[in-house]
C-alpha cells in the first residue's frame, strides 16, 4: 500500500455516524480498517449500503475485524491491524489514526440496564487505549458527545473543557471514557485528540431516534408526543448531519498531525452544527417537508425518560476559526433523509 494513503482504524464502523465516515473516507481513498462487535446497533446492513462496497473489499481498501471491545485485542488482531498498514518511513508506524466511536449510545438502554452500559463503554477506552500503546497511531481520536456536560441552561453553550455534569449513566459513561483518555495522554503519551459532538442525522439512522421516529410517526398519522418541562420549556437541540461529522474528523486529522505537541491536556474540539431548534419547531419541519398536518402531544419526560436534559449545546468557535464550516444546512440534510426513510421504510421509526 502507498505510504502516502491515509490508514485509519475505526471502532463502530457499522453504527450509524460510523458508516458514514467509512463512506467518506473511502471515498478520499483512504484505508480503512473496521473494529466492530455486531453486537449493539451496528449492521452489517448499513455497510452493504456503501457505494463500492464489493470493490473496496475485495482490493483491501476496507477491512472489518469483528471484536467485541469488551475483551483486550489479542496479539494476533493487533499484528493483523499492524501488517495491513505497512510501515510509514516518516514516523515509524502504518497507522495515522485510531478512531474510537464505538459505545452503547442510548440513554433509555442505559437506564433499563447502567450496569451493561457502564461496563461495556469503559472496557471499550481501556481496550482501545491499551491497543494504541502497541500501535502507536500518529493520533487517537475519542469522539464523544454534548451531553457529558449536562444541560446547556439559557443560550451559552459549553466550550472545550466546560465542566462535566453528566446526568444519566451513558453520558457518565463516556465523561469516564474521556477522563481515561486523559490520564493515557498524560501517564503514557498517547496523542489524543477528544471530540464532541451533539445530535447527528442522516440516512440509515436507528428507528429509535428522534428523526427517524418522527418521519414514521408522521408519516402513520399518529401524534408526537414532545418533552417538555413542568414550567412549560421545549427541549431543544442542535444538530449536524453525519457527513459534515466524518469531514470535521478529516479536518482535524490533518491540522493536529501536523502539529501535535504534548502539553498539560489533550486538543479538544466542539464538532457542531450552527442551527439551535427546539424538538417541537423540527417536528413541524419535518411534517412540512413530508406535505403533512402533524398532531403533538406535550408530555414531561420524567413519566418515560428519566434524566432527560431539556437542552445541549456546543460552542464550534475553535473548530470556525481554524477553518472548518459544515456544509450540509438542517433543511437540505432533511429533505434528504426523509425522502431516503421513506423509500426505504425498514430505517423508519
Amino acid at each position: 500500500m502507498s505510504k502516502s494513503r491515509i490508514h485509519v482504524l475505526l471502532t463502530g464502523g457499522s453504527g450509524f455516524i460510523g458508516h458514514h465516515c467509512v463512506e467518506r473516507w473511502l471515498s478520499l481513498g483512504w484505508h480503512v480498517q473496521i473494529l466492530d462487535s455486531f453486537k449493539h446497533k451496528g449492521t452489517y446492513s448499513r455497510l452493504s449500503e456503501i457505494p463500492g462496497i464489493e470493490f473496496h473489499l475485495a482490493s483491501g481498501s476496507l477491512e472489518v475485524h469483528h471484536h467485541d471491545l469488551n475483551a483486550p485485542l489479542d496479539f494476533a488482531l493487533i499484528e493483523k491491524i499492524r501488517l495491513s498498514t505497512g510501515k510509514n518511513e516518516e514516523h515509524g508506524h502504518g497507522l495515522d489514526y485510531i478512531v474510537n466511536m464505538a459505545s452503547n449510545s442510548a440513554v433509555e438502554r442505559s437506564n433499563e440496564d447502567p450496569t451493561e452500559c457502564w461496563t461495556n463503554n469503559c472496557n471499550i477506552i481501556l481496550h482501545m487505549l491499551e491497543a494504541a500503546r502497541v500501535l502507536k497511531p500518529r493520533l487517537f481520536f475519542q469522539i464523544s458527545t454534548d451531553e457529558v456536560y449536562g444541560d446547556c441552561y439559557g443560550d451559552t453553550p459549553h466550550v472545550e473543557w466546560s465542566t462535566l455534569r453528566p446526568s444519566n449513566v451513558y453520558s457518565a459513561s463516556k465523561a469516564a471514557q474521556e477522563q481515561l483518555c486523559f490520564a493515557y495522554y498524560k501517564s503514557f503519551k498517547v496523542p489524543v485528540v477528544i471530540t464532541n459532538t451533539m445530535n447527528n442525522y442522516g440516512e440509515r439512522q436507528d428507528p429509535e431516534k428522534f428523526i427517524p421516529k418522527l418521519i414514521g410517526m408522521i408519516h402513520r398519522g399518529e401524534t408526537v408526543p414532545i418533552y417538555t418541562s413542568k414550567g412549560g420549556t421545549i427541549g431543544d437541540r442542535y444538530y449536524i448531519h453525519c457527513k459534515d461529522h466524518a469531514q470535521a474528523i478529516e479536518f482535524l486529522g490533518n491540522l493536529y498531525s501536523r502539529q501535535y505537541e504534548f502539553y498539560d491536556k489533550p486538543p479538544r474540539a466542539n464538532i457542531a452544527g450552527c442551527k439551535k431548534i427546539s424538538n417541537i419547531t423540527l417536528a413541524r419541519m419535518v411534517a412540512k417537508l413530508m406535505n403533512k398536518t402533524i398532531d403533538v402531544k406535550l408530555v414531561y419526560p420524567e413519566t418515560t425518560r428519566p434524566s432527560y436534559d431539556l437542552s445541549y449545546g456546543l460552542d464550534s468557535s475553535l473548530l470556525d476559526e481554524a477553518g472548518w464550516s459544515e456544509t450540509v444546512t438542517l433543511e437540505d440534510g432533511l429533505q434528504d433523509t426523509i425522502k431516503f426513510t421513506l423509500e426505504h421504510p425498514e430505517w423508519m421509526g
